[in-house]
């Protein structure tokens, strides 16, 4: 069951999960139980501050407290690498320190603090720009992306850097199946190769 399923990543998943053979089917309160939750629904930086906080807080709550009552014992809960804010270094990982630097970053950092907190065997996710999903105009992916697909002319600093800051739908994926197959709690930063440099990135577009 997928809560967001109608979002950017929550299309993609339900498409690869039942391409996969899965039963893939979207949140509904009146839903069966299920052996598998991800909740996928985001409200992003374009929203004003209360329907961010009932997006990413009061539904992420609702979400857990259903799975409790319908005993899902695994529950995949989506989270950002914003969280980290904007790190010194061009590469992250689990060790990143914390910097959540607006309400968005801070929501989805006290969606993991719920989701950590409850009696939930879960898997958080903390996700970058998503490399097939580029209409997301506010990263950097997707500008770079726009930028060349325009034919435009693009300077990248340090291009020759490790940058890692970005994922494919797929890998999630792989990593949610892989989850689902042994459920233990655990939070993972899901990031690119971190030998990968700017230039490469711009190259694959």
């Amino acid at each position: 069951m997928i809560a967001g399923s109608e979002g950017n990543l929550g299309r993609v998943l339900t498409r690869l999960f039942q391409e996969s053979g899965w039963r893939a089917i979207p949140y509904s309160k009146a839903s069966e139980s299920v052996d598998l939750f991800i909740h996928a629904a985001a409200r992003l930086k374009d929203g004003s501050q209360a329907a961010t906080i009932r997006s990413n807080i009061d539904f992420l709550q609702e979400t857990i407290v259903f799975c409790e009552l319908r005993h899902i014992q695994a529950f995949v809960y989506i989270s950002s690498v914003s969280i980290h804010g904007a790190p010194q270094t061009k590469t992250i990982d689990e060790n990143t320190p914390i910097h959540c630097n607006d309400l968005y970053s801070h929501s989805k950092y006290f969606g993991e603090g719920l989701v950590t907190n409850s009696p939930l065997t879960h898997l958080i996710l903390r996700i970058p720009a998503l490399l097939e999903l580029k209409d997301n105009p506010t990263n950097f992916i997707s500008k770079l992306y726009r930028a060349l697909t325009s034919h435009q002319d693009i300077r990248l600093n340090v291009s020759d850097a490790p940058f890692n800051s970005f994922a494919s739908p797929f890998d999630i994926f792989d990593v949610i199946v892989h989850f689902a197959d042994k459920p233990t709690s655990s939070t993972l930063v899901v990031a690119g190769n971190p030998d990968c440099t700017l230039t490469e990135i711009a190259l694959y577009f």
